[in-house]
């Protein structure tokens, strides 16, 4: 993949302005035009004191998806070599597709088989496979295929239902330790409307994540989607025959999704930590031979007071990448009354931080240059990275 921008999805959280809000931070501006002026890994910035950067003009906003007595949310997602095609779909399945490079939209794509809150999503050729986990619906491992039909001239795509891992959760009769009485409710509600499900539902959710949630994925070749899921090991799918294998009891030695680099015939992501990118080699491996790390490096030393939130690896193409995390910081404030009463107030502020990371080979193997470090402020938003 060859990136020329970072998209940035925010949800504005203030109730005001557009809902959803798509902004594209040009990669050269994370990256030193000369060798010179280079950071390497020894010395990385100081996190207090971070450039701050501003946010572009959004290129895109999106309207809420529902009405204001209702609850609602959008997923968005990239797709394409480039990452050039951004995926939104709302709450009830309906789906828009962008072209960043054309401005263009369209919105009169089918709807999901079933909507998925906060998917997984990899992009096989030009294909884009999204699949959920409890964190999107309790207890239901959906999973689906935006393709495109190259029978007609048009490019027209359609959604297209595929089969579930094999591991897909067993039901309560099956195994009762899997749920408790307030995720059965969410999911009976799901199961209804899955409309009705929102981000207020977490908590119901994430007390079983531990023993269900997908915790690593990545593409090998030009076919095979690969899967790990604690407890389950690791599972491949086949995007050309549409099934599942069993390929080891061992995991994937990174946590979330790992890209694949041609240049060093190599997969990077983070560590189970998220606090090390981390290269793999995944070419030959087997359902005996496990895959190790072959190279991994510390990441910054953040503030006690920043809490992490989410972390994403943008792949650049030819070594470079964007990893962005984002944190949020809690500020208490005293009110006094004039009563004698006094009251806290608690205050979240979101940022992301951008980095701009090369990898090269030395003579002592792969080593990790750091670029520039840009620091984002969201207020009360939240975003995402694309």
């Amino acid at each position: 993949m060859n990136c020329r921008f970072v998209n940035l999805a925010v949800r504005n959280m203030t109730g005001r302005g557009a809902p959803f809000s798509l902004y594209r931070i040009n990669s050269d501006k994370l990256f030193y035009p000369t060798a010179s002026m280079m950071k390497t890994e020894e010395g990385p910035a100081d996190p207090e004191n971070l450039e701050k950067a501003r946010l572009p003009k959004a290129t895109i906003s999106f309207d809420w998806p529902s009405q204001n007595v209702q609850s609602g949310w959008m997923n968005f997602m990239s797709m394409g070599s480039s990452g050039n095609l951004v995926v939104a779909v709302d709450n009830r399945g309906r789906t828009m597709l962008y072209d960043t490079d054309v401005h263009t939209i369209r919105s009169n794509l089918p709807m999901m088989c079933t909507p998925i809150w906060d998917p997984i999503s990899v992009t096989v050729g030009n294909n884009l496979y999204v699949m959920g986990a409890p964190g999107s619906a309790p207890h239901m491992y959906s999973f689906e295929a935006l393709i495109q039909d190259k029978s007609v001239s048009l490019k027209n795509w359609y959604w297209h239902c595929l089969q579930p891992p094999p591991f897909t959760c067993p039901s309560v009769e099956e195994d009762p330790s899997c749920y408790s009485d307030s995720d059965n409710e969410v999911a009976e509600e799901v199961k209804e409307d899955p409309s009705c499900y929102n981000d207020l539902d977490d908590e119901a959710v994430q007390g079983v994540e531990g023993s269900l949630e997908i915790c690593s994925h990545t593409v090998i070749g030009d076919s095979q989607i690969w899967i790990s899921r604690v407890g389950a090991g690791t599972y491949s799918f086949d995007t050309e025959s549409g099934t599942w294998n069993k390929a080891a009891d061992w995991m994937l030695p990174f946590r979330g999704n790992a890209e694949y680099v041609p240049e060093y015939n190599l997969w990077f992501g983070f560590s189970n930590n998220y606090e090390q990118l981390c290269a793999v080699d995944l070419t030959a491996v087997s359902a005996r031979r496990e895959p190790v790390l072959h190279m991994a490096w510390n990441d910054m030393v953040w503030p006690k007071s920043w809490i992490p939130t989410a972390t994403y690896l943008v792949p650049l193409g030819f070594g470079r990448f964007c990893i962005a995390k984002f944190f949020c910081t809690l500020e208490e404030k005293l009110i006094k009354y004039v009563s004698g009463l006094n009251y806290k107030h608690e205050r979240t502020s979101h940022f992301g931080v951008l980095q701009g990371v090369e990898v090269e080979r030395s003579k002592d193997g792969l080593g990790m240059v750091r670029h520039k470090t840009k620091r984002y402020s969201f207020g009360c938003d939240i975003a995402k990275a694309l």
